[in-house]
């Protein structure tokens, strides 16, 4: 909870109450927190008259107009324009008076204490557990959509790298592919002309083996006619 003391007597004045007041809202709605205001010095003036104020703007707009020195002034203005508005905040803030030398209205500031902590956890203690919650799902959503963002981007890389890779791949095989025809062609050629020289080859053989062939017949015949002749002639004599 939060206790907000204001110097009574300096209250007097009804542009310092207004300020007062002012910041009071203003810690008020950013904290959001049982929040109670302690008026000190009641022991040389009463706080009774801001209590009054607080509860009641024509009063002060009545003390606004009939002070001389905010009558008729921009700052007066400005105050009234100011009561108009945040009346309906600040009347509903708890109050006690205080003294700090006297000790006097502590017993009630310390029953103003517990009561401030039984509406802390009826209702602000739910209220900042909700809060809570609210803010540690959004950080675990902002958490998440980081997360995916992440994997998005580095899953975008890795197709890009793989498409990249696959690219050489696919250019690596098709030269391999052309240099594999190549080689081919190159075998089947040489393959060919080995074909030929063999097949020349063997007919130059077969011609060769021929021609002997018949020039042994030829030379037979003609051992085997002077045979005969030799017979015929040693059958003659």
């Amino acid at each position: 909870m939060l206790i907000y003391v204001i110097d009574t007597v300096r209250c007097i004045d009804p542009t310092t109450f207004m300020s007062n007041m002012t910041y009071a809202c203003s810690i008020l709605y950013k904290t959001q927190l049982p929040f109670l205001i302690a008026f000190n010095k009641i022991d040389v003036q009463s706080h009774l008259f801001a209590v009054e104020w607080m509860h009641n703007i024509e009063s002060f707009e009545y003390s606004m107009t009939h002070t001389a020195r905010n009558k008729d002034t921009y700052m007066s203005t400005l105050m009234k324009s100011l009561g108009h508005v945040l009346d309906a905040f600040y009347k509903n803030i708890s109050q006690v008076g205080v003294s700090s030398i006297t000790g006097q209205g502590i017993n009630d500031l310390f029953t103003h204490i517990d009561i401030c902590k039984l509406e802390y956890w009826k209702e602000f203690f739910p209220a900042l557990q909700k809060r809570l919650e609210e803010k540690q799902n959004k950080t675990e959503i902002e958490k998440r959509t980081k997360i995916q963002q992440a994997f998005q981007k580095e899953s975008k890389k890795l197709i890009i790298q793989d498409k990249e890779k696959g690219m050489a791949v696919y250019e690596e095989i098709g030269i391999q592919e052309n240099t594999s025809a190549s080689q081919t062609n190159d075998k089947s050629e040489l393959d060919t002309h080995y074909d030929s020289v063999i097949t020349s080859a063997i007919a130059t053989d077969n011609t060769d083996n021929l021609v002997s062939t018949q020039q042994i017949s030829s030379n037979a015949e003609t051992n085997s006619t002077s045979e005969k002749e030799e017979l015929i002639t040693f059958l003659n004599s």
